[in-house]
């Protein structure tokens, strides 16, 4: 399939865009302000970009809210403990079906199926968490 300039174009810009949606201010529990992106979370520090510059913070120098408000822009979900297994064995069964899938034992429609089903049973399962609001249904989406 052929690409056009277009779509060329904006798989390039759209990394750039999603940097430039997670700008902005952080609050700490001192109440200091700190104007940048956050870049990634490792262990329990935080990784930002201010300007040129790279700096590192501990995640729990950051209020609660922002600390969650964190970890949303980085795409980190935080399970409820009553959710890890049933998170553990889909991600078990989505490794499971891309090697069978990889090695030909899965044509392209069944792995897709496969997969659509391991995603809806565990969506299923994460239901009584997002109704209880630990949970955005992004988030579920995300973790998988």
């Amino acid at each position: 399939m052929q690409r056009t300039f277009a779509s060329t174009l904006a798989a390039a810009l759209l990394p750039l865009a999603a940097a430039l949606a997670q700008e902005g201010n952080w609050t700490n529990k001192a109440g200091h302000v700190l104007s940048a992106t956050p870049v990634s979370l490792t262990g329990s520090q935080v990784e930002f970009k201010a300007g040129t510059r790279t700096v590192t913070y501990p995640l729990a120098a950051f209020l609660p809210a922002e600390q969650r408000r964190l970890k949303d822009a980085l795409g980190v979900v935080a399970l409820p403990d009553g959710l890890k297994e049933a998170h553990a064995v889909a991600l078990r069964t989505l490794k499971r079906l891309k090697l069978l899938h990889a090695e030909g034992k899965l044509s392209d429609d069944a792995y897709a199926s496969a997969c659509a089903k391991a995603r809806r049973s565990f969506r299923e399962q994460a239901a009584p968490f997002v109704e209880q609001g630990l949970l955005s249904d992004r988030q579920v989406g995300q973790s998988l």
